[in-house]
Formats: structure tokens, sequence, C-alpha cells
């Protein structure tokens, strides 16, 4: 499937969800508050079977065979310091959920890299929901649960990647 094929066929959010999700990503108040956070974020560390850069290249082409699935968008990557953030919208609601993976080399294996993972919830209320930002700004303190999204989420980029990767660690929070 060509690469403008795919793009016409990946599901895409709402106009209002796409534009505040870009302040809603930058705030992240679902993160502020230590404690709460843990209720709806992961960290896991991975060791791959790649150099990063083709880790990298392997995430990103894995989010492509997501979209069809998801409401998924890459809304950073940087290939000099091998790191990519994604954006998940929840059906329906659209709640914003971001997962960040940066890639690291291994002394003495060209070979083989890390992957230090993170995948949280952004907020109380959706990104649908007009002002979100400015109301989950102000409601931080309220602890809301993920309903392991965010865990399964990082399962299925797992293994979309198409690569041999061991998962080392994983525990809520960060």
């Amino acid at each position: 499937m060509g690469e403008e094929e795919s793009l016409t066929k990946a599901k895409r959010p709402w106009l209002i969800s796409k534009g505040q999700a870009k302040i809603q990503g930058m705030l992240r108040p679902g993160i502020w508050l230590p404690g709460v956070r843990d209720l709806h974020s992961i960290k896991e560390a991975w060791t791959i079977q790649a150099k990063p850069g083709d880790a990298l290249e392997k995430a990103v082409e894995a989010v492509a065979q997501i979209q069809h699935e998801s409401i998924v968008q890459i809304n950073e990557i940087n290939r000099q310091d091998a790191f990519v953030c994604i954006y998940y919208y929840t059906p329906g609601a659209q709640w914003l959920d971001v997962v960040e993976l940066k890639f690291n080399s291994v002394e003495n294996d060209d070979n083989t890299c890390t992957a230090d993972v993170r995948s949280f919830s952004t907020g109380l209320l959706p990104v649908s929901f007009p002002l979100c930002f400015v109301i989950n700004s102000v409601l931080f303190f309220i602890p809301f649960f993920d309903n392991h999204f965010n865990s399964q989420r990082l399962a299925t980029l797992r293994n979309n990647m198409g690569i041999t990767i061991t998962l080392d660690t994983q525990y809520r929070g960060f």
C-alpha cells in the first residue's frame, strides 16, 4: 500500500480535537500531580534488536499501520535524538493520550538499542470538549483511571514494529 493511499484510509481526529490537542499536549495537566498521574500513565523499558535510527523508523511505520484501527498521529519526530512523540485519540469522545519513545544506543553493541517509553493521559476531559485545556488545568488534581488503554497501546505498538523487542520493565507512573 502506498503512502498516499495509506493516508487517505487513516482515521483522523475531529477538527476541534486536533486544534485543542496542540495546547493540551503541551500543557499535559493530567501528569502534573505525582500519585494521581500513576492512575493513567505507564512507563516501560525495551531492549530492541536494531540500531536506534532503525528502531525509530520501525515505530513510525507501526504508527502508519495502526492508523487504520485507531485515531493516532505522529506529533514530533527528532531523528537526531532518536525521539518520537505520538498522539492517540480515544474512540468516541477523543481523550488525548501521548506516547513518547526515546531510543538509546547500547555500548559495545551496534545492533541493539534500548528504548525509554511512556504513555499517559493528558487530562480529565476529552479534547473534543470546548476549552478542555483550561478546565483540565483547573481540575488537574482529580484522579481518573485509563482503563489500561495506555499499556494496551504500548503492546500494540511493540507488536506492530516488526522487530524483536524485549519488554524489560513496566510500571505505572514515571
